[in-house]
């Protein structure tokens, strides 16, 4: 012990005792304040919370959103990939709608007679103007 905290003689204990007291209830206080600064308070607390529900309302609510989107990305794709092959099916259904055409037109076809076919006439006006020959370039133009 130090000379200081060596109890005082008889008469003057009460004011040393007193005196360590009040030390000791300063000292007390002065660790309530220091634990109150570092506590955070019940309304930033709540208001913290408040705003991390809402932060989570608003998440559920952007995964249902790009959830939804990614569906109907998927839809469209599908329905990308089913155009795709349907023009894949005409194309193909074209090459031998002319492929018929040629043939039916050579078949018909006079030896000294030429036929020409435009594509916007109805089959009734034939226009008589080249070769045979030239007749599957214009129809593999039009």
């Amino acid at each position: 012990m130090k000379a200081e905290d060596a109890p005082p003689a008889l008469g003057n204990i009460l004011e040393y005792y007193r005196k360590r007291v009040d030390e000791m209830q300063k000292e007390r206080e002065d660790w309530f304040e220091q634990l109150e600064k570092l506590r955070i308070s019940q309304e930033d607390y709540h208001k913290l919370e408040w705003e991390l529900r809402k932060k989570d309302e608003e998440i559920a609510d952007l995964q249902q959103t790009v959830s939804e989107a990614q569906i109907k990305l998927f839809d469209e794709r599908e329905q990308v990939l089913m155009l795709k092959r349907e023009i894949a099916d005409l194309k193909a259904l074209s090459i031998e709608d002319r492929n018929k055409i040629l043939q039916l037109v050579t078949l018909n076809a006079k030896a000294d007679e030429n036929q020409y076919y435009y594509k916007d006439m109805p089959l009734g006006n034939i226009k008589v103007e080249c070769s045979i020959k030239y007749l599957s370039e214009v129809i593999a133009y039009t």
